[in-house]
């Protein structure tokens, strides 16, 4: 949560968290999904009006697509991490399983651990990537 309150206040943006699936399928139980785990990001915000649910189950077309028009993505699915990676988004995957591990590595991708999530440092990096709309710090 802080992730999306730091975005809205020190970048002005707004945050989309995208759900992929509406199943329980995150490691963390079937009463767990991407939506369920969105909605509690959401609901802790210091801004929730500009923290946006997209999907669930949305054409891989259409998530791609807007993968490509954000400004940055922080990704736990790995066809999330896919899609930013390739429409060239700058990415930091949340990896939680060997498989994205692999891609994260074979991209040379930032890669952070599920388990151990340091906020300060994601904070870091996201304040290196592009403003919003592409402009960089001016």
């Amino acid at each position: 949560m802080a992730l999306a309150d730091w975005w809205t206040a020190e970048r002005g943006g707004e945050v989309a968290l995208v759900c992929l699936s509406d199943r329980g399928d995150n490691g963390l139980g079937g009463s767990v999904s991407d939506v369920t785990l969105a909605e509690a990001v959401r609901a802790g915000s210091a801004s929730p009006t500009r923290v946006h649910l997209l999907g669930p189950n949305l054409e891989p077309n259409v998530v791609k697509a807007a993968m490509g028009e954000m400004s940055a993505v922080v990704a736990h699915r790995l066809h999330a991490q896919i899609f930013a990676w390739s429409m060239g988004t700058p990415m930091a995957g949340i990896s939680y399983e060997r498989k994205a591990d692999a891609f994260l590595e074979e991209t040379r991708s930032r890669r952070v651990d599920l388990w151990h999530l340091d906020e300060a440092s994601l904070i870091e990096w996201l304040a290196a990537t592009p403003r919003p709309g592409g402009k960089g710090w001016e």
